[in-house]
């Protein structure tokens, strides 16, 4: 599913519908300023989910109350129905930042669930190898045809924390690590789990050096709710123009339907030298590989 489209659907419907409403009841400038700071949280939640839209409502909320109090400082006392009405501005506000963000982001995997050949990965609620393969095949057309940048974030937990995991909370740490990254990210990035059990979010329009900032922020994060080591958790970015030779291994290696964690062949890399070829497989192993001596967390949170 292109999310860019739905997304610029509820703008327009949520735009013309606060533009309308604006126009209808013909509002003082501190109205016509409540229906931009609403359309603004709408654009916010939309964008880039639950969080940020919660984050752009307290902003309006305060804004708003900040102008309306204003009144009283002059002088002026606020009849009753100025409270109801500032009240009901910032019950709205948070409606609209809150439960849209976390509305988008549902739609958005649940119509993904309602595909012929799924494409959620039922353990942790995010797209699979397979939707992953799909999109990046995409962005890595978009950056061929039109030169439109992208990054990839790989995150991947080392096989020893796995192993500390007790059998029956490793099925709640996917889903935690799935929910914590679909919420750190905007929505119109996709957000996968692969079949070593790693993760990988793609991210449209964004360089490497944005895309760093995302892996930099996912990977601290992620130590911090695990109480895990630097060396546990690692999260590494790939760019279309400086990593084109990983990039397209990974895709045909994920296209193949092969777990991340395989090797790979020579022929992944045939168009390479040998030099390339070498730093390309070092480089594979050590974000792909994992030991098959510690359970997988694929494997290993199966019910």
């Amino acid at each position: 599913m292109d999310y860019r489209r739905f997304e610029q659907l509820v703008l327009l419907l949520g735009g013309a519908t606060i533009l309308g409403s604006a126009l209808v009841s013909t509002p003082a400038w501190q109205e016509l300023a409540a229906h931009a700071l609403l359309f603004d949280v709408l654009f916010a939640a939309v964008h880039w989910g639950r969080r940020m839209g919660f984050i752009a409502a307290t902003g309006a909320s305060l804004i708003y109350i900040t102008a309306s109090l204003s009144q009283t400082a002059a002088g002026i006392v606020l009849p009753i129905a100025s409270i109801v009405n500032l009240i009901g501005h910032v019950l709205a506000f948070g409606l609209v930042g809150i439960v849209a963000g976390e509305a988008c982001g549902r739609i958005k995997y649940s119509i993904g669930s309602l595909a012929g050949d799924s494409a959620i990965d039922k353990e942790s609620g995010v797209f699979n190898q397979r939707y992953a393969a799909r999109a990046l095949m995409a962005a890595r057309g978009r950056f061929a045809r039109y030169e439109e940048p992208f990054s990839v974030v790989s995150v991947r937990l080392s096989d020893g924390l796995w192993a500390e995991l007790p059998h029956d909370r490793r099925r709640l740490v996917v889903r935690t690590i799935a929910s914590h990254l679909r919420s750190d990210v905007r929505l119109v990035d996709e957000v996968a789990r692969l079949e070593d059990g790693s993760f990988m979010v793609i991210l449209p329009h964004t360089p490497k050096a944005g895309g760093e900032v995302v892996a930099e922020r996912a990977a601290v994060s992620m130590r911090r709710i695990l109480g895990a080591t630097d060396r546990a958790v690692q999260a590494t970015c790939y760019g279309a123009a400086d990593d084109a030779a990983w990039i397209d291994a990974a895709l045909d290696l994920m296209n193949a339907g092969q777990p991340a964690s395989d090797a790979y062949s020579s022929s992944d890399v045939s168009t390479e030298n040998p030099a390339s070829r070498s730093t390309l497989e070092a480089s594979a192993s050590s974000t792909f590989k994992t030991s098959t001596a510690a359970p997988s967390p694929h494997g290993s949170t199966k019910q």
